[in-house]
């Protein structure tokens, strides 16, 4: 099975390092619960990656017209320290977020206050990191086979890289 082969287990732990500095780099562990929750597995003939289900919106963004839960977004805020003027409090602080994520969707236009911010990568580094690792998952997938790969499909709407 594919699960005991070494080129796999390698492959799975170079996927981890790689999103999880991916994840780091692009400044999304504020709480630490999405970094924490990181990882990869192999299923049948499937690596498939789980994280938690707000990881979807990190990485690709949330259309306009929806809310996001309050109390995530009051944990953040909390760990974030965000300055809270005087009578304001960080449920408060997260209704405003909601709502504007609400109005926008996020990622939403290019920072003021954090110019910063605009150089990082806004939507799907994580599509992009394991795009840019496609050739090592090849590789592995050849080894770990003893045979060529055809085609190797990361599927991040569905947390899985397939291959055939």
């Amino acid at each position: 099975m594919l699960e005991q082969n070494q080129h796999i287990q390698q492959l799975v732990k170079y996927l981890t390092t790689k999103l999880r500095e991916a994840i780091i780099k692009q400044e999304h562990k504020a709480t630490g619960k999405l970094l924490d929750s990181l990882r990869i597995e192999v299923v049948d003939d499937a690596i498939n990656g789980y994280f938690e289900d707000y990881g979807q919106y990190v990485d690709r963004g949330r259309k306009p017209g929806s809310f996001p839960p309050i109390e995530a977004l009051e944990a953040w805020a909390k760990q974030k320290n965000l300055t809270l003027e005087a009578g304001q409090t960080y449920t408060n602080v997260a209704y405003a977020i909601a709502k504007s994520i609400y109005k926008k969707g996020i990622p939403s236009k290019p920072y003021v206050k954090w110019s910063a911010g605009n150089s990082l990568k806004r939507v799907n580094w994580m599509t992009d990191t394991l795009d840019k690792s496609e050739q090592t998952i090849r590789e592995a997938l050849n080894k770990a086979l003893g045979e060529e790969v055809g085609k190797v499909i990361i599927n991040t709407t569905q947390n899985k890289v397939t291959f055939i």
